[in-house]
C-alpha cells in the first residue's frame, strides 16, 4: 500500500499499520560500464519493490563522474538514466562506486564498474583507434581520413600517449593545406615515406622545329600519398598545360604534363630549355634541346663559298683602287669571283640545261680579257645576275673615276652604287645610300674568310 501523506495519514487515523515493508528491487543488480578515455557512456537503470506498489525516493552517488539525470523519483517502475564522464580518464583506468537509492520502501544499493579503454572512433572501415589504422584509413578512403585528421577528436583518439606528435600535430594544422599537413604529420610519424616523382626521358630532343606542337612528359610516383609540384620553364618557346600538379591528379601512378613548343620564339639552330618540376623534398629536371629549322650542311657550305667569292672580289678591287695590282690583274680576279659565284648559284639552283653551243664560256673567256662591254653581256648569259651585277657595279666604279688614281679612293656618285644595289636579291650584300667605298669594303669584310 502506498499513496500521498493525506492517504496515509487517514490508514493510521482507521487503525490500519503496516508493520513488514516491501523490497527495495534494482535492476540490473550491477553496473558494469565501459568507456572510452576521453568519451561519455550513458545507460540507465530500474527502480521498483517487490509487491509493485507506488514508491518515491531519492537517488545519490559517491563518483563524480557518476552524473544521474534526476534525484528524485515515484512510481511503480522508476527508469534512472545516468551519464558517466570519461573526460579526465586514461585508458586503463578502473573505477568504482555506488548508486544509493533511498525511498518509502527502504534503501537500496548499486555498485557499479567503470573500465576506460583506448579511444576510437567509429568510420566507413570499421572501429579504429590508433594510428596504424588510421594510416590504413588513408589509403583507402582519404577524404574521410582527412576529415578525422581535422576534428578535434584526432588529438584525443590518437595522439592521448604520444606527446612527441602532439605538439607537430597542431603546428600543422595551423597551415592551409590540410592535405599537405597530413602527408607530413604521417612521414614525421614514420607511418609512410615521402611520395618520389620519376620521369621516362630527362632529356627530350627536337632536331626540326617548323610549326607550334604539343608532347608531353610521363611522370611515375613510386608510393602512395599527397604531393604538390611546381612546374616550370626557363625558355619562352617552351610553355607547359599547367604550373602546378598534384598526385591527385595522377591516374593510379602515372601522370601525364603536356606542354607546348612554338619555334617562332626560337633561335635558329639549337635551343636550349629546362623543365623543373620542384616540390619542398624533390626537384626533377628535364633538359629539352629543340632545333628550328635552317640550312643543310650542303648548303650553308654553297653559302660560304659564295660569301667568299664575294669578299675577294671586294678585295681585289680594293688592292686595285691601291695600286698594289694592275687592271689586268683586277679584272682576272674579278673574274675568277664570279666564275665561283655562278658556279655555286647553280649548284644551289639545281642541274641546268647543258649549252651545246658554248656560249656561256665563249663570254667568260671575252669577260677576262678585258672587254667591259662584251662583259656586261656575258653577266646576262651566265644566268648569275647578282654575281655579275657585283662585277660590273665596281668596274662601272672604277670607270666612273675615269681611272685616275685621285678617283679611285672614292666613288665620285655615291648615289649610283646605292641605286645599283638596290636590285640585289643576294642578302650577302650590304651596301647604304651615300656610303664611301671604303666603309663598303668594310661592311662586307665583316666576315673574315679569305684573310
Amino acid at each position: 500500500m502506498g499513496g500521498t501523506m493525506k492517504e496515509k495519514i487517514d490508514q493510521y487515523a482507521k487503525g490500519i499499520f503496516e508493520y513488514c515493508l516491501p523490497e527495495v528491487v534494482v535492476n540490473p543488480s550491477e553496473l558494469s560500464v565501459s568507456v572510452d578515455a576521453g568519451e561519455i557512456t550513458q545507460g540507465s537503470f530500474m527502480v521498483q519493490n517487490s509487491r509493485g506498489r507506488i514508491m518515491k525516493g531519492i537517488v545519490c552517488t559517491d563518483c563524480a563522474q557518476m552524473i544521474l539525470e534526476k534525484e528524485s523519483f515515484q512510481g511503480t517502475e522508476n527508469e534512472i538514466a545516468f551519464a558517466f564522464r570519461g573526460t579526465y580518464c586514461r585508458p586503463g583506468d578502473v573505477i568504482r562506486g555506488e548508486i544509493r537509492i533511498l525511498s518509502d520502501c527502504g534503501v537500496g544499493n548499486l555498485p557499479f564498474t567503470v573500465t576506460v579503454a583506448v579511444p576510437s572512433c567509429e568510420t566507413s572501415a570499421g572501429r579504429i583507434r590508433d594510428l596504424n589504422q588510421f594510416t590504413e584509413l588513408v589509403k583507402g578512403h582519404y577524404i574521410e581520413a582527412l576529415r578525422i585528421f581535422q576534428s578535434p577528436s584526432f588529438e584525443r583518439i590518437f595522439l592521448w600517449d604520444k606527446e612527441t606528435y602532439l605538439e607537430r600535430y597542431k603546428g600543422l594544422l595551423k597551415g592551409n593545406d590540410k592535405s599537405m599537413a597530413l602527408e607530413e604529420f604521417l612521414i614525421a610519424a614514420h607511418k609512410k615515406t615521402p611520395v618520389q616523382l620519376t620521369v621516362e626521358k630527362r632529356e627530350l630532343q627536337y632536331p626540326k622545329c617548323e610549326k607550334i606542337f604539343a608532347d608531353q612528359l610521363v611522370l611515375h610516383k613510386d608510393t602512395w600519398g599527397y604531393g604538390e609540384y611546381e612546374v616550370k620553364t626557363d625558355a619562352s618557346f617552351l610553355r607547359p598545360e599547367r604550373s602546378c600538379i598534384r598526385t591527385t591528379d595522377f591516374t593510379g601512378d602515372t601522370y601525364e604534363l603536356p606542354f607546348v613548343i612554338n619555334p617562332d620564339c626560337m633561335a635558329i639552330g639549337h635551343n636550349f630549355a629546362r623543365i623543373t618540376i620542384s616540390s619542398v623534398r624533390q626537384v626533377l629536371e628535364i633538359k629539352v634541346i629543340a632545333r628550328k629549322y635552317c640550312l643543310s650542311d650542303e648548303e650553308r657550305r654553297q653559302r660560304i663559298q659564295q660569301q667568299k667569292a664575294v669578299w675577294n672580289l671586294y678585295r681585289s678591287f680594293l688592292y686595285f683602287e691601291a695600286g698594289k695590282i694592275s687592271r689586268k690583274d683586277y679584272i682576272e680576279l674579278a673574274g675568277r669571283s664570279v666564275g665561283s659565284l655562278d658556279e655555286a648559284s647553280e649548284q644551289k639552283a639545281g642541274p641546268c640545261i647543258p649549252d651545246p653551243s658554248g656560249t656561256a664560256g665563249a663570254e667568260r673567256r671575252k669577260l677576262s680579257s678585258g672587254d667591259d662591254r662584251t662583259g656586261k653581256q656575258a653577266a646576262g648569259a651566265s644566268g648569275t645576275g647578282t654575281a655579275a651585277l657585283l662585277f660590273l657595279l665596281l668596274s662601272d666604279a672604277f670607270m666612273e673615276t675615269g681611272g685616275s688614281r685621285e678617283g679611285r679612293s672614292i666613288v665620285r656618285d655615291q648615289g649610283m652604287l646605292s641605286e645599283r644595289t638596290q636590285s640585289l636579291a643576294d642578302p650577302l650584300v650590304f651596301v647604304e645610300n651615300g656610303r664611301q667605298l671604303p666603309d663598303l669594303i668594310q661592311t662586307a669584310g665583316c666576315h673574315s674568310w679569305a684573310a
